[in-house]
C-alpha cells in the first residue's frame, strides 16, 4: 500500500500542540513501522517548508529537512507542471495519482483521492 503524505500531516507531526498532532505522530510510526510507502512531491514539501518556517521556527525546518525530506525523491515534478488555474501542491497530488494508476485519481474538494493502492495522510 501507498501512502500520500499532504502538508497538513507533516505540520501536525512537527507541530505539538496542533489538535491533529497525536493522531497524525502515530499514524507516522505506525506506517513507518509497517513499511508502508510513504509518498510525497517536492511541491507540496516548498508548501510544507513555508508553512513550518512561518509558523514554527527554523528549528522546525531542520527537523523537517533532515526527518521527511526524503518523501519526494521519488516524485520530483519540476518543470512537468504548468498549469495556471490549480495551485502547484494541489495538482502535485494528480500527477502522482496517475504515476502510481495509470489514470488520473478522482477529487474531492481539494484532496486527490482514488489511487488504486493508496490513500492520503493529511488534506
Amino acid at each position: 500500500m501507498s501512502v500520500f503524505v499532504d502538508t497538513s500531516a507533516l505540520f501536525a507531526i512537527l507541530d505539538a500542540d496542533d489538535q491533529n498532532h497525536e493522531q497524525a505522530k502515530q499514524a507516522w510510526v505506525s506506517l513507518i513501522t509497517q513499511g508502508t510507502e510513504l509518498i510525497c512531491t517536492n511541491y507540496i514539501l516548498v508548501e510544507a517548508f513555508a508553512l513550518v518556517q512561518r509558523r514554527l521556527g527554523m528549528e522546525a525546518v531542520r527537523v523537517l529537512q533532515e526527518d521527511m525530506a526524503w518523501l519526494a525523491d521519488k516524485f520530483n515534478l519540476a518543470g512537468r507542471i504548468h498549469r495556471r488555474d490549480a495551485e502547484f501542491a494541489e495538482v502535485s497530488m494528480v500527477e502522482v495519482g496517475t504515476a502510481l494508476t495509470g489514470r488520473p485519481p478522482h477529487r474531492t474538494g481539494r484532496a486527490a483521492e482514488g489511487t488504486a493502492s493508496g490513500s492520503c495522510l493529511g488534506s
